[in-house]
């Protein structure tokens, strides 16, 4: 395939091509244009986009969760036809193999990435290269920093995350990595619960009065959390879910199923993560150093029933083998009692039984608790270095502990997905080191090398800015205050997170850090988080830098005070006195392992909003950053905070996408994936339960089920700030004629079939039902809307939340436009899980679908009688 650097970066030009730079935006193109730029059929091999036209009256309906380029059918790579081919070749390599050979193919040895795999050169096969992240390459230069999964889920359009999957491959195949340690197919469930902080003095968190907990949610289970022990609770919270999709299974899995897929369309095999139930970060003891590290920690129990990891927690991870995923992560927790990494329940009986995975399972690094235990339990590979396997892996064989059967099928598993993806017939190598960017790095005897290779095509700026304007998310618009326009001549921006970071890696591999002071420090705007989830970025373009270039050329003055703290908020008001409008921006800055103390901003982001809007002599604008909740009862009411963005983690154009979308040259189109609510005590109370008396480790109950985010308001009727699916526009759409009806629909897009068990003609897959409806735009100005569709269940499922997300568009129209779109209900769409008979099975009696804007925001509704 490609045998160098320049080769590989050369082939992506040629299969991306000439793409137009975008620099009219969607709003300024031609109706046609702008379609026949959205509707571009092409070779899937490539790392451009192929995927279905809009519905129309007259043409074939399809299942809405692919692409057609990741079909089933497909003979390129990670196709079904390429996994059983690949099959065939991986065992009759692991055939030829040593016993030592064989084991080394399961360690983790040293090398220039992230992590690499042992090799057998005798037989062509090379140290895999492993690497973060899910917003782009981590550790290296001349690559692009787009926005966070949980950004990008936010456009709710499923074409824009397929190339940007794609354009993130690219870059990871030009630097010659072999498996991107991503997607998340983790789910953010938001939660709350009174708990212990890692902030308080260490003297005060000890066992003699409690427990240090610093802890974090992958997919953002706990808004906060208590540690509950024999004589203290104190109060902390984590919401770590900038590097995942969503809380609602629904939209995860979609996108989980076009990331997998798009990824491995691209030849790179793509590894989900982290699998699974891995809401809670460890429960630790130790003093905290400055640079974020932790000491004395436990691993947290995650206790959690049959019904709701079959109905949330593990929908994801199905799509993601149903895309052909090549690799699983398993992580750091425990499940019920069992470390997730030895497992047999997880790993051996759903993973890789029900759910028929065909690939392999690679540790979370250090996650490895024993060598035959974890074998055994499905376990194929331990990360980033040998700890269990090795020698001890290779005295098990020889003394009948593990079956040298079982050795083979890790072998084969880890070698089938490099051929399926096309990587054994000839690829780069990796042209970077992971320590720094120096252009050499001497490591215990060996030397790495960083040939600083530009990966970055023509237009990938470009596409990153696309994706942050279509992220964005317009929360308030009070009196039509934005788009801005001529009128307003005088604006001031306020805020650190408006300007340039000091340092783009400054420390922990992470961002924006101050040299010295520790992974949880940065300055300047925040364009992603830190940790796994983190990638570099070659340039930033700041917001003020973004802003004061409108200046130029037009009758505007942008006056500016970047900073946050009460001794500039004089200068603050001094400035805001004479404007017409204040932009302010705030921030949280969230990093893996690392907890945050209160669901507030960072550095008093309230209060500075408060000091703006009491002297500003306009409107006031609120930029937001951040990579989950953030509560903003104590200013979202003040009577001139007329406009706010929640802006996510938009990447290195953060500058520009705003830019165009506060002036209205993009017209907001992004969608919250999570609910905001009005206070901590919205979400479920939960603890991390632990007695100090005794040995038992600290634990969590995951008693709320299958009721997370806007399933647990729906169903205790807690108003949201702003509800899942909340998102303004600068024109006005209209839905109506909302119908559902029976087809069936087989499935074809499944690259490797699962083995779940269920009742009822037609396959899980299959679409039984159709829903449609017509989306109209009844304002002046052309935009996307996102209808979405959420279903009731029968009333005889009780258990049940009282709406589900089934269905969600992006149709682009122009004023005046209307157009049907369709959502495809598929079997296991319609069903619940049957823990007696352990099956999916179709309830008899009424569903009720309802059609809207949001999760609240429901116009149409429509009943359906399924026997």
């Amino acid at each position: 395939m490609w045998s160098s650097p320049l080769r590989a970066v050369t082939w992506l030009l040629g299969a991306l091509g000439e793409r137009e730079r975008d620099q009219d935006h969607q709003q300024q193109q031609q109706p046609q244009q702008r379609q026949q730029q959205r509707d571009r059929t092409q070779d899937p091999r490539s790392a451009q986009v192929h995927l279905h036209a809009p519905f129309h009256p007259d043409a074939p309906v399809h299942n809405n969760w692919q692409t057609p380029s990741a079909s089933a059918s497909s003979s390129g790579p990670g196709s079904a036809h390429a996994w059983a081919l690949a099959r065939d070749r991986a065992a009759e390599l692991v055939a030829q193999m040593t016993l030592a050979e064989k084991v080394n193919m399961t360690s983790g040895v040293q090398g220039p990435c992230q992590a690499n795999a042992g090799s057998v050169p005798r037989l062509g096969i090379p140290s895999f290269c492993y690497n973060d992240g899910p917003a782009g390459l981590r550790y290296t230069d001349f690559v692009t920093q787009w926005p966070s999964q949980f950004t990008s889920v936010m456009s709710f359009d499923r074409q824009l995350v397929w190339e940007l999957e794609q354009r993130i491959a690219g870059e990871f195949v030009a630097k010659g990595v072999n498996v991107e340690l991503g997607p998340v197919s983790t789910i953010p469930s938001v939660l709350h619960t009174a708990l212990l902080g890692p902030r308080l003095t260490q003297a005060a968190h000890r066992w003699a009065t409690g427990t240090i907990s610093i802890h974090w949610a992958e997919l953002g289970r706990y808004v906060s959390h208590s540690v509950v022990t024999a004589t203290a609770t104190h109060t902390d919270s984590c919401l770590s879910q900038q590097k995942a999709f969503t809380p609602d299974p629904y939209l995860s899995s979609t996108m989980s199923y076009i990331a997998i897929a798009a990824t491995q369309s691209m030849g790179l095999v793509a590894c989900a993560k982290h699998y699974f139930l891995y809401e809670q970060e460890p429960v630790c003891d130790g003093p905290i150093d400055d640079n974020g590290g932790r000491s004395e920690c436990e691993q947290v129990h995650s206790m959690v029933d049959d019904k709701t990891i079959k109905e949330l927690y593990l929908p994801s991870f199905a799509e993601a083998v149903r895309a052909g995923v090549g690799a699983v992560m398993c992580s750091y927790n425990r499940i019920n009692d069992t470390p997730s990494c030895q497992s047999p329940e997880s790993l051996n009986r759903l993973l890789k039984d029900e759910l028929n995975f065909q690939g392999y399972v690679l540790s979370d690094f250090g996650a490895t608790h024993s060598t035959v235990e974890s074998v055994n339990a499905g376990m194929d590979q331990e990360l980033p270095k040998t700890y269990y396997f090795g020698s001890r892996l290779t005295r098990a064989v020889k003394n009948g502990l593990v079956k040298e059967a079982r050795l083979d099928d890790m072998v084969r598993r880890i070698l089938t997905p490099w051929i399926a993806m096309g990587q054994a017939d000839g690829y780069t190598t990796p042209s970077y080191q992971k320590w720094d960017l120096a252009d050499e790095k001497w490591k215990n005897g060996f030397v790495y090398r960083n040939e600083h290779v530009d990966v970055r095509l023509p237009d990938s700026a470009d596409f990153a800015r696309r994706v942050a304007e279509e992220s964005h998310v317009l929360l308030k618009n009070d009196d039509g205050v934005l788009p801005l326009d001529d009128r307003t001549r005088r604006i001031a921006v306020f805020g650190q997170d408006a300007d340039y970071p000091t340092t783009i890696a400054g420390c922990g591999g992470d961002l924006f850090c101050k040299e010295g002071s520790g992974r949880r420090h940065w300055n300047g705007t925040v364009t992603i988080g830190g940790g796994s989830g983190a990638a570099f970025a070659s340039y930033i373009v700041a917001p003020i830098e973004a802003i004061a270039r409108r200046a130029r050329g037009r009758s505007l003055r942008v006056d500016q005070v970047l900073a946050d703290d009460a001794a500039h908020y004089p200068a603050i008001a001094h400035v805001a006195r004479e404007v017409q409008v204040c932009i302010v921006f705030v921030s949280v800055f969230q990093v893996e392992g690392w907890d945050r103390a209160t669901l507030g901003l960072d550095r008093d982001g309230e209060a500075l909003i408060q000091h703006v809007s009491a002297h500003c002599a306009g409107d006031v604008v609120v930029v937001i950053h951040a990579g989950g909740q953030v509560l903003v009862e104590d200013w979202i009411d003040l009577p001139n905070v007329k406009a706010v963005i929640f802006a996510g983690y938009p990447g290195q154009e953060t500058g520009d996408a705003l830019a165009n979308l506060l002036w209205g040259d993009v017209n907001p189109s992004g969608k919250l994936a999570f609910t905001m609510g009005k206070r901590a005590d919205d979400w479920p109370p939960n603890g991390i339960l632990r007695d100090k008396h005794s040995d038992s480790p600290p634990r969590v109950y995951f008693h709320e089920g299958v009721a997370i985010d806007y399933k647990w308001f729906d169903l205790h009727g807690i108003a949201p700030r702003y509800p899942f699916g909340h998102g303004l526009s600068y024109t006005t759409f209209s839905l109506t004629d909302l119908h559902v009806g029976a087809l069936h629909i087989p499935d074809s897009d499944t690259v490797q079939p699962t083995n779940e068990a269920h009742v009822g003609p037609h396959g899980l897959y299959d679409t039984l039902y159709v829903a449609h409806l017509t989306v109209a735009n009844t304002g002046t100005r052309a935009g996307a809307a996102v209808p979405q569709l959420y279903m009731s269940f029968p009333p005889s499922e009780h258990d049940q939340p009282p709406r589900h997300l089934r269905g969600y568009a992006k149709p682009y129209l122009e004023p005046g436009e209307a157009q049907v779109v369709e959502f495809a209900l598929r079997k296991k769409d319609l069903g619940v899980w049957d823990v007696q008979r352990q099956v999916w099975r179709v309830p008899s009696g009424v569903f009720t679908f309802h059609a809207g804007t949001s999760s609240r925001d429901l116009v149409l509704t429509v009943d359906v009688e399924i026997e």
